[in-house]
């Protein structure tokens, strides 16, 4: 970890909704939060969003390992 990067594996996916679909060339903006972090395992909920309206939502766990030095 020499550079500060990480690799993340996606380790689950829960509590995912889908509001409303996106046309092809929409701008998705992501809102990330880490809600738990224990050693290399984290938690964290996340809105996607399309000219300001939130067309997805989902909970996930990720691995967090050392990236390449």
């Amino acid at each position: 970890m020499g550079n500060g990067a990480s690799l993340v594996y996606f380790t689950a996916i829960d509590r995912t909704t889908f509001a409303r679909p996106v046309a092809p060339g929409g701008l998705l903006a992501l809102d990330v939060v880490l809600r738990q972090r224990r050693a290399s395992m984290a938690r964290f909920g996340g809105v996607a969003r399309v000219g300001g309206f939130a067309v997805a939502e989902a909970q996930f766990t990720a691995m967090l390992a050392p990236g390449p030095a």
